[in-house]
């Protein structure tokens, strides 16, 4: 490590959005760390083999990352999981929340990745450390663990974050959410880039499944606007099953980009409207439900 550089654990922490959560592939802790270069200060996360001096347990597993490239990955995913209806559907559906509160919920999920940007970094930082109990920085991906039982909390605007204390969240299931990025040198500078998505060929849309996204969006529709009804009721209203109204539902849900491929004919011919309804519970990490599907 460069001797210009060194960790400030009372500057650079306050500036750190992702302080105490941070590990590199071997599990060791990457610490906040700056450098003053010719009177810039850059900001990263390092492995503390780097910062000690001393041999990383596994070689090549040590890295220094820009932190503002880390943390605006994580940000980013942290907002999108907040906008993600089906994630705080889920969430709700394990805390036992009743139909009339899962819909509240679902309505105010977005509130805070839109206000995002006018949070203060102090409030940022309680946010993140809520939901997220450990980031992985990898060779080709950035491994998020988050607690999908406290984004109840996360989305209430009355909810005060400063009393979920360790004892009470330390506990919870987990599940990985991973962006794949990595560490390239551009010029003179290490970025933090995230890779692009492969392509598939393109196919003619599927009329059933296109049915099928257009029924889950009408059920949606029905649910939060239900004014306290139950599930068999809108089943009742819509002429189908409450089994099935609670399968299409879910569909409502899926992440843009995957609804975006089924939307656009580039789906595999295996994933049809029937094979689409046939699954009794989706991946709810992201990438491995575009495997699921055949979509990756």
């Amino acid at each position: 490590m460069n001797r210009v550089e060194r960790v400030s654990r009372s500057t650079a922490a306050s500036l750190s959005l992702l302080a105490s959560l941070l590990y590199d592939e071997s599990g060791d802790r990457m610490s906040p760390a700056h450098a003053n270069k010719k009177g810039t200060r850059y900001r990263y996360y390092v492995s503390q083999a780097l910062i000690k001096g001393s041999r990383p347990k596994a070689p090549g597993t040590a890295c220094r990352i820009p932190a503002a490239d880390l943390e605006a990955i994580v940000e980013d995913r942290i907002c999108a999981l907040l906008r993600d209806g089906a994630a705080v559907f889920n969430a709700a559906a394990e805390n036992a929340a009743p139909v009339e509160a899962s819909r509240n919920l679902i309505a105010q999920a977005a509130g805070p990745a839109q206000r995002w940007p006018t949070l203060a970094a102090s409030d940022k930082r309680i946010i993140l450390q809520i939901p997220i109990a450990r980031i992985a920085v990898r060779p080709a991906t950035v491994d998020i663990a988050i607690r999908p039982m406290t984004l109840a909390k996360v989305v209430e605007a009355h909810a005060d974050l400063t009393k979920l204390t360790a004892s009470y969240i330390a506990d919870l299931p987990t599940q990985f959410l991973s962006v794949a990025a990595v560490v390239r040198r551009t010029g003179m500078e290490m970025k933090l880039l995230i890779l692009g998505a492969t392509g598939s060929k393109h196919r003619e849309p599927d009329r059933s499944l296109l049915r099928l996204i257009g029924q889950a969006r009408q059920f949606n529709d029905m649910f939060m606007n239900s004014r306290g009804k139950t599930i068999r009721e809108l089943s009742r209203e819509a002429g189908v099953s409450p089994s099935y109204f609670t399968r299409v539902f879910r569909l409502s849900f899926l992440a843009p980009e995957i609804t975006k491929t089924i939307l656009h004919g580039h789906q595999p011919a295996v994933l049809t409207a029937k094979s689409l309804l046939g699954y009794n519970q989706f991946e709810r990490d992201w990438s491995r439900l575009r495997v699921q599907l055949g979509l990756a």
